[in-house]
């Protein structure tokens, strides 16, 4: 029974570190929606999450930021999230994070 846990516990870990190699994608998906000043395609962008209205009008609001200012402002914060998002001290912090849940993880079990 423990080695069953304890795979069970190892695909968990997997998954999770999957979601957030998964979640980059839609993110800088849906920012770039943002910084594409079309209020049409955030509506259509957020449909697939369920956004309530007031949380699609806080995103409005975002892109709005980005309307007053000119493109290459735009352009340094995709660079700026891109530069730590992929950072190696961001990465190795994720991977240190897997490694004490499964640990934690296998000691429970």
């Amino acid at each position: 029974m423990k080695i069953t846990t304890a795979t069970f516990s190892l695909l968990l870990v997997l998954a999770l570190c999957s979601q957030y190699a998964e979640s980059c994608v839609p993110f800088y998906l849906t920012f770039g929606i943002i910084a594409s000043r079309s209020s049409v395609l955030l509506k259509e962008d957020l449909k697939k999450y369920d956004a309530t209205p007031e949380e699609y009008e806080a995103f409005r609001k975002i892109q709005e930021c980005y309307i007053e200012h000119f493109f290459g402002r735009t352009l340094k914060d995709i660079e700026l999230m891109t530069i730590t998002t992929l950072s190696r001290e961001c990465l190795e912090y994720l991977i240190t994070q897997s490694i004490k849940f499964k640990k934690s993880l296998l000691g429970i079990f």
